[in-house]
């Protein structure tokens, strides 16, 4: 298969089951990647590479969600030929939701679980004032204080700051003039997953997402903040065993249905 700029250069030749990650506002792949060595052999995670940060740093940013997820949809569906999961962490979640949608729409292959974390329920209307037209100074301040966003190494790195705010501001625009449109609820199974100590999304908002599925839903809480499926350092999989664990126990008991 050609090589499509919203995957990863390498794929797994034969999995028996995929995860399609997608990441939060600003992020990119490589706390993703950081999964594959302690998921199931048989399962490939595929973290989503979004334009405008990292290896497509050079490329205009989407500020509209559903043109992303249009996007990312014609780099899927070729893919969904075998099972698999959708996840997405903040900002992801939101995607990974109207992807699954988008999947439906044209008849697609529907996942077999839709994972999302870190995120209020997208008909909940947000209580926030729109930030992604404050000045520079100002959108990294509230970026910090809604989400603890932006890690320390980059924050002290004004050089880095620069690089990362057009991939930030486009993330910030998609999730505050994002429009949802009532649609029946998916006919796919949801958890709806957070941290204990995330400031920005709480399990009442958590269990909101019960509305959008017809099947089996669930919420777990795990250990840490709004960031809980990651870490700031390289062992990330070692610092957050919970969250994880748990992401590796999903795709276990799916590839043994």
């Amino acid at each position: 298969m050609q090589h499509n700029r919203y995957l990863p250069t390498h794929l797994s030749p034969d999995p028996a089951l995929r995860l399609f990650a997608l990441p939060y506002a600003g992020g990119g792949t490589a706390g993703f990647y950081r999964w594959r060595p302690v998921m199931p052999a048989r399962a490939d995670v595929v973290p989503i590479q979004l334009p405008g940060r990292e290896a497509r740093i050079g490329e205009p940013p989407i500020g509209d969600l559903r043109r992303l997820v249009t996007e990312i949809a014609d780099a899927v569906v070729p893919l969904t030929d075998r099972r698999f999961v959708l996840l997405g962490h903040s900002m992801g979640a939101w995607l990974a939701f109207e992807l699954a949608r988008e999947l439906r729409r044209r008849s697609a292959r529907m996942p077999c679980l839709l994972v999302v974390a870190a995120s209020r329920a997208p008909h909940r209307p947000s209580e926030a004032e729109p930030m992604h037209q404050l000045p520079d100074a100002e959108f990294f301040t509230e970026m910090i204080r809604r989400f603890d966003g932006i890690p320390t190494a980059i924050r002290t790195n004004a050089e880095l700051l620069q690089l990362l705010l057009p991939a930030m501001r486009a993330d910030m625009e998609l999730l505050e003039t994002y429009e949802y449109a009532d649609e029946p609820p998916l006919d796919t199974e949801i958890l709806a997953i957070g941290g204990t100590d995330d400031r920005a999304v709480s399990a009442t908002a958590l269990a909101d997402w019960r509305r959008h599925t017809s099947r089996r839903f669930s919420t777990r809480l795990l250990p840490g903040g709004h960031f809980f499926l990651f870490s700031t350092g390289e062992s990330a999989v070692h610092e957050q065993p919970a969250a994880v664990r748990l992401i590796g126990e999903l795709l276990e008991r799916r590839l043994n249905v």
